[in-house]
């Protein structure tokens, strides 16, 4: 680019006369840069109206308090009391609102508060543990049934299934290895 683009260049973007155009040039060694920068610092750039743009600092317009945007955070993440106290309000809603029913041959053999029998558990579990193992082996069945105000049973329900499922497995693999003894003597 020729001296004279240049200057004419720098004329319509800093929007000054040839003749300041062409001093700052040659004041800048011809650099349109440096010229443009000169004629800022001069203040005869006529910039109304247009997009300017400077590495300067500009202040913040919106001002974020540091310690509030810290203490909102903490109170809205989970800590480990809150998600206690919430399972332990689970656990107590759910023994509340439901009844634990011991099934025989899918007839209702006996019904009781759950609360009572996680009290049993909780007092006598040497003793629960293995009863719940034999009475299951002997095709007892445990289930939960709850209030209409209760809808947390199915996952309970679906382990108790479960386990009475594997009992019944082991009860038949047990049947099958006696024939099977039976036959070889």
């Amino acid at each position: 680019m020729d001296k004279l683009e240049k200057a004419e260049r720098l004329r319509e973007s800093a929007q000054v006369s040839y003749e300041d155009a062409q001093a700052a040039l040659d004041a800048c060694g011809g650099d349109l840069l440096d010229a443009m920068v000169l004629l800022e610092k001069q203040g005869k750039t006529q910039t109304q109206g247009r997009g300017v743009y400077s590495t300067s600092y500009r202040e913040q317009e919106t001002y974020i308090d540091v310690p509030d945007q810290v203490a909102q955070q903490k109170e809205a993440a989970p800590t480990l009391s809150k998600s206690l106290t919430r399972l332990f309000r689970t656990l107590i809603g759910f023994v509340k609102h439901t009844s634990f029913l011991i099934l025989r041959h899918n007839e209702e053999w006996l019904r009781m508060p759950s609360w009572v029998m996680a009290l049993g558990v909780l007092i006598f579990w040497k003793a629960v543990v293995p009863a719940v193992i034999i009475s299951l082996l002997l095709g007892f069945r445990f289930t939960f049934e709850s209030d209409d105000s209760m809808e947390n049973t199915d996952a309970a329900n679906s382990i108790l299934s479960k386990a009475g499922e594997l009992a019944d497995d082991v009860k038949h693999e047990f049947q099958k290895g006696m024939k099977e003894k039976k036959k070889r003597s």
